[in-house]
């Protein structure tokens, strides 16, 4: 009798210890993901972040500013706490460079045949795409703009025209505006006279331009009749336009595609959970879940037949839009940007 009750006190001793060991496990299953803020950080929080945290893991949700150096300041000072950020694609490739990101293994993302080439970087898994584009209101402008050529035509097209204060798109819509072909875009602004080139278009339209600096303020120039066009971001156009009712017009015809990314701060003590949740961000159904309720596009290529079919036709990932758009090149940015910010900075004045 004795033996059987201390057999008894054994089993339950020894449940109690794996009980309080997977509790500690549970615990210690956490994960601290930062993003960029905004309509698109409401939106990952709703179709990423809650369901993720709902599967028992401890999500810490925070928001972070632009440019590596808010990561490289984290890393070297020993303070980082992030196990997961949303990182511009030069953010990536610096990082990469500096070795503030862990190399991505992809074979530990179930997902990552379906992703598009230039949604995985070696520090870098794609979370959406966006394009720089022209927009307008077709209740102002009746007659459709079709080009960054037709943005510059001040004479058919009256009007100021709104473009984001950075020389990163204004320079290359102006090559676009000037004739040059969107595949050698790179090629001919790669050269000094190229580059003049680009100037010198910005300088024609400079008397009509209103610089903005938060993407938010050129919708705003647009609903106001201050911008009769705007050169702005396709996915705040589409959200606006989903969630508050409006019917701006994208044109995506020679748009520049842009990609963020899901990167992880080197040394992070959470890399298996990271891994998890950038399953779990890549899964097709919710990618498909995010293009549907905001309009911005994601790199899953299975989504696309997911997505609602009345969000489809305004997505620049849509096959039918992506067939004229060109990807920004981060590594020609990277090695320019500071000489031509410096000589865009003294061209506008500002």
């Amino acid at each position: 009798m004795r033996l059987t009750h201390y057999i008894a006190s054994l089993c339950l001793g020894g449940a109690a210890i794996l009980a309080t060991a997977w509790t500690v496990e549970a615990q210690q299953k956490q994960i601290t993901v930062a993003n960029f803020g905004g309509l698109v950080q409401d939106m990952v929080r709703e179709i990423y972040f809650n369901p993720f945290a709902a599967t028992g893991v401890k999500l810490v949700e925070d928001s972070r500013d632009y440019g590596i150096g808010v990561v490289r300041t984290r890393i070297e000072g020993g303070n980082n706490t992030w196990d997961v950020v949303a990182a511009e694609d030069i953010e990536v490739i610096q990082g990469c460079q500096e070795k503030l990101f862990e190399k991505i293994d992809y074979s530990k993302i179930k997902d990552a045949d379906k992703l598009i080439a230039d949604a995985k970087l070696d520090c870098g898994v794609g979370e959406i795409l966006y394009n720089m584009s022209i927009a307008y209101d077709p209740a102002k402008t009746p007659e459709a703009p079709q080009s960054w050529a037709d943005f510059w035509d001040i004479k058919k097209w009256p009007g100021k025209r709104a473009l984001y204060r950075d020389p990163r798109d204004s320079l290359e819509a102006a090559l676009l505006a000037d004739g040059v072909a969107a595949g050698d875009v790179y090629k001919v602004l790669a050269t000094p006279e190229g580059q003049d080139r680009a100037f010198a278009k910005i300088k024609e339209l400079l008397p009509n331009i209103i610089w903005y600096t938060n993407p938010g303020q050129s919708r705003q120039m647009l609903a106001s009749g201050e911008a009769a066009m705007i050169a702005t971001y396709d996915s705040g156009i589409n959200a606006t336009n989903l969630n508050a009712g409006l019917k701006n017009k994208v044109v995506n015809n020679n748009s520049i595609r842009h990609i963020d990314y899901w990167a992880i701060p080197k040394g992070t003590p959470n890399l298996d959970t990271a891994y998890d949740f950038l399953n779990f961000a890549t899964d097709a159904g919710r990618q498909a879940e995010l293009a549907s309720k905001m309009g911005i596009s994601v790199p899953n290529t299975d989504a696309i037949a997911k997505v609602d079919p009345k969000v489809l036709p305004v997505l620049s990932a849509n096959p039918d839009n992506i067939k004229t758009a060109i990807q920004s090149d981060a590594q020609f940015w990277l090695d320019n940007y500071d000489a031509l910010s410096q000589r865009f900075t003294t061209l506008i004045g500002k």
